[in-house]
This record gives C-alpha cells, structure tokens and sequence, in this order.
C-alpha cells in the first residue's frame, strides 16, 4: 500500500491587516479541491473570517477540511490536520502577526512556503517588503502575491518592481474585482462561480504555487 507524505503547508501571514490573507487562503483551497487533493484549512486569526467562509461553504461542493485554533495554540490544529491524511494545509494568520513573535517564527519553519499578499496602494508594498525581508532572514521559502491589483494605474509596474526587489514575486497578480470579493459571503472559491471574473488571476496563483510545492497530480 502507498504510504501517504506529510501534507504541504502553505502559511499566508503579513504585518498588516486587509492585505488578503483569508481570501487567497480560501481561493488556493478551493482550487486544489477542485483539483483533486485532499486539502485542509487552519484558522489562527480571532476574528475568524476564514472559519466563517468554510460554514457558509455549499454540501455538494468539493470538501475542505477545517481546523480552527490560536496563535498560541496552533500545534493541536496542525496535531488534527495530520492526523486526517491530507495533500495540502492552508493556515490562515491574523493581522498583526510580528505580536507572536515565538509562534510565527516556528510556523514559518513548519511551512513549506509563505506567501505574502500585499495591495497595490498606500503602505501596503512598503509593509510586504519589510516582511519578506523578515521571511529571508528566517530562511523561509516565500513569496509575495500582488492583490487587488489595477493593472491600468501608473503604480502597477512600480509596484510589482517594489516588490519583486523584495524578494520571489508571484508572476500572476490578482485584480481588483467585484466576483472575487462577492465569494467571501458565500463558501465559494471564485473557481466555483460561474462566468466569474478573476479566474484566471487565481488559477495562476495556483499553479505557481503547486509548482513551488512540487504537488504533482492528485491521488485518485
């Protein structure tokens, strides 16, 4: 009998709030259930937004596993994500992560890869660059992941240059749209709706990512 391998863990953390950790978290789930793989979900932010996503999510929908802890906490929901024989775990992380200095810097060690979504204006690209300089001197894997993005606007090439600079960006950004932000109340990944806008924004991130992980395809 095939032995199956520990899971993947894809952990989404940023110093800043609003950047768009709980909505890749869920769109990457989602796609690699469509996919094929058995994929799990772990909660760590208070404010729950992934784990009210995940109730909200449709029966005949692809299943998603889910575990909800604490900062302080989160080894018994990865003891429980291990335990259901997963291919990929993603882990949500809350705003303000650099207060849980101990904790972070152990699952950034767990993690097989770090993505970091930064939105194309304000401070955002300057707070994703500090934190993937961060990631580097913890000699994590990471990359950045432009979201939000409006690829028409003078800052766009100037921003994915900011970034880039910083560190390995995600070639493929996702744009600021209407369907995307639509599926937070509804359970689904943009991948789910039908005709939606944005896709393919979120297949490239996908693919970039499994390509990063080395997720070949999934068990039947």
């Amino acid at each position: 009998m095939k032995m199956r391998l520990k899971a993947k863990k894809v952990l989404l953390t940023s110093a800043k709030g609003g950047s768009g950790k709980t909505t890749t978290a869920y769109n990457l789930a989602a796609f690699a259930a469509n996919d094929g793989f058995k994929v799990g979900i772990i909660d760590l932010d208070t404010q729950g937004a992934l784990t009210s996503w995940w109730r909200m999510r449709p029966a005949e929908a692809p299943e998603i596993r889910h575990f909800h802890a604490g900062m302080n906490d989160f080894g018994r929901a990865f003891e429980a994500a291990e335990r259901a024989e997963l291919d990929l775990v993603i882990v949500d992380t809350p705003p303000a992560v650099e207060a849980f200095d101990g904790a972070i810097r152990l699952l950034v060690r767990l993690a097989d890869i770090c993505l970091v979504p930064s939105n194309q204006g304000g401070v955002d690209p300057s707070v994703a660059t500090h934190w993937l300089k961060f990631l580097k001197r913890e000699g994590a894997r990471a990359a950045c992941i432009l979201n939000r993005a409006k690829t028409n606007s003078r800052s766009f090439q100037p921003t994915k240059i900011e970034l880039q600079f910083a560190g390995k960006l995600c070639p493929f950004e996702v744009r600021d749209l209407e369907d995307i932000k639509e599926t937070v109340t509804l359970g689904v990944g943009v991948v789910e709706l039908v005709k939606a806008n944005g896709v393919g924004d979120y297949r490239g991130v996908w693919a970039f990512v499994r390509s990063e992980l080395g997720l070949g395809e999934a068990e039947g």
